[in-house]
C-alpha cells in the first residue's frame, strides 16, 4: 500500500490510498513489448514511423523511464515492477511518449526484504539472493535501475532476457566492451545500469544527467557537423554481444 503524499498541486492528495487509477488520454494501445521482435503492433500498424531513429526512440524511452524513477525515488517510492509490459507507450509522432504503469507492487521505504515482488527476469541480483536464500540483506531503490538496465537491453538487442544468467552474461560484456568506439552513448551508460554489485550502480537522477548531457553533446556534434547520424547507426553496437548465452536456471 502506498501512503506517500505527492508534492503535485494537480494531484488530489487522500489521506492514505491503496490503488492509483491513471487514465491515459490520448489512450495507449500497446506497452514496449510490442517493440521487441516485431516491426508491427498487435492492430497491424507499424510502431514506429518509417525512417524514425531507432537510437532517438532507445534514447528518449529510457530518458522518460529514468526521470519518472527519479521522481518516484525522491518520494520514497519503489516501484519494484519495471518490464516492457508495465510501460505504455502513449504515442511515437510527432515525439515519444511513455508512461510507467501498474503500480501492484510498489512500496513507500527506502528499502525492503520482500523478495516476492516483481518479474523474476527482471529481478536485481540481491533480491534474488534474497529469494534463494544466499543473503539475507535488504534492498534498496537501485532495483528499479537494474531493471530498466534490462529493459532498454531488451529493447537494444531485440530478444528477450529469458534467465538470470543471461542478463548477467549481457552486464557482463557491456561492462568489457562499453568503452570500444563501436559503443552508442546508450549501450555506454547500460553497463552503469546493470551492475551485479548495487552499490556501483548509477542512480535514476544520475542516469537523467548523464542522458540530458549526452543530447547536448550530440547536438553541439551536429551543430559542427561531425559525428555519424543517428538514423545510419545500430541502437548498440554489435560488438556488445558476441552471441546469445547459454540459458541456464530462471
Amino acid at each position: 500500500m502506498l501512503t506517500t503524499r505527492f508534492d503535485r498541486p494537480d494531484i488530489r492528495q487522500p489521506d492514505v490510498f491503496a490503488e492509483i487509477s491513471v487514465v491515459l488520454d490520448p489512450p495507449a494501445r500497446r506497452t514496449l513489448e510490442a517493440f521487441v521482435n516485431t516491426s508491427y503492433s498487435d492492430e497491424g500498424e507499424p510502431c514506429l514511423e518509417p525512417g524514425y531513429p531507432l537510437e532517438d526512440f532507445h534514447h528518449k524511452v529510457a530518458l522518460q523511464l529514468a526521470s519518472v524513477g527519479a521522481y518516484l525515488h525522491k518520494q520514497g517510492i519503489m516501484h519494484r515492477d519495471y518490464k516492457l509490459e508495465n510501460v505504455a507507450v502513449v504515442r511515437t509522432s510527432p515525439d515519444v511518449n511513455v508512461v510507467l504503469i501498474d503500480f501492484g507492487h510498489a512500496v513507500e521505504a527506502i528499502e525492503s526484504w520482500d523478495h516476492m515482488k516483481g518479474t523474476v527476469r527482471y529481478l536485481a541480483p540481491e533480491v534474488l539472493a534474497l529469494k534463494e536464500g544466499r543473503s539475507s540483506r535488504s534492498y534498496n531503490c537501485l532495483v528499479d535501475v537494474w531493471a530498466l538496465g534490462i529493459i532498454m537491453l531488451e529493447l537494444g538487442m531485440q530478444r528477450r532476457v529469458q534467465s538470470v544468467n543471461m542478463a548477467q552474461q549481457w552486464a557482463g560484456e557491456l561492462e568489457q566492451r562499453a568503452r570500444e568506439p563501436e559503443a552508442t552513448p546508450l549501450a555506454a551508460i547500460l553497463s552503469r545500469l546493470l551492475c551485479v554489485e548495487a552499490g556501483k550502480r548509477i542512480t535514476m537522477q544520475q542516469i537523467v544527467e548523464t542522458l540530458d548531457q549526452q543530447v547536448s553533446s550530440a547536438g553541439k556534434r551536429k551543430t559542427e557537423g561531425g559525428g555519424e547520424p543517428a538514423s545510419t547507426r545500430k541502437p548498440f553496437s554489435r560488438r556488445i554481444v558476441l552471441e546469445m548465452p547459454p540459458d541456464h536456471g530462471a
